[in-house]
């Protein structure tokens, strides 16, 4: 983009195609914004090669990302294969969720992990909602977050692994999945 952008905040993550430079009438006595620029029409070869720019930036994103997702979606089957449950299991909203608490620690708190974390999500309503509300989203929020903290921990311990590992399940999740399930790590029951 040549310039600087100017458009409404509802705009401000639209994909912008200049297509223009500066203003065609540039005389309002209120406005500034172009003054610093002579109004011209881009050429159709300057527009393409934003569009080739455009094009591979974007395509380059989302290729990373379905390489991101397939590399998830395999680690998840492989640990859940690791640990004797069918691997399709892994891919199943909810039930994933139940049989991967259900390897280190038990499917219930799996459960009361995904309702929490879903009345942290509907509670919370902004500035203008019930104290009540806040409280309750607030408590949620927290129990979510230390259901999710013991489970990276014991899903560590029941893969043989440490503290470390634990750490990185907690804070970088995909990560620790993908050591996890490409890596050497053998599962060996619920920890103690």
């Amino acid at each position: 983009y040549e310039g600087d952008v100017y458009r409404p905040p509802s705009e401000a993550r639209s994909l912008i195609i200049q297509v223009t430079i500066g203003c065609s009438n540039n005389t309002c006595t209120f406005c500034y914004m172009y003054a610093d620029k002579q109004f011209r029409i881009r050429t159709r070869e300057e527009i393409l090669a934003g569009g080739t720019v455009l094009g591979l930036t974007i395509g380059t994103a989302v290729t990373i990302g379905v390489i991101w997702f397939i590399l998830q979606v395999v680690a998840d089957w492989k640990i859940f294969s690791k640990a004797d449950r069918p691997g399709w299991m892994s891919i199943i909203p909810i039930l994933n969720t139940y049989v991967e608490y259900d390897i280190c620690w038990s499917g219930i708190y799996g459960l009361l992990f995904l309702i929490t974390s879903l009345l942290f999500s509907f509670m919370s309503g902004g500035a203008d909602a019930p104290v009540w509300k806040t409280v309750i989203s607030c408590i949620c929020g927290v129990v979510a977050v230390i259901l999710h903290l013991v489970q990276s921990f014991k899903l560590s311990k029941a893969f043989n692994h440490g503290i470390g590992l634990g750490l990185v399940l907690f804070f970088l999740g995909p990560i620790g999945r993908l050591i996890l399930g490409f890596g050497g790590s053998q599962y060996v029951g619920h920890p103690e």
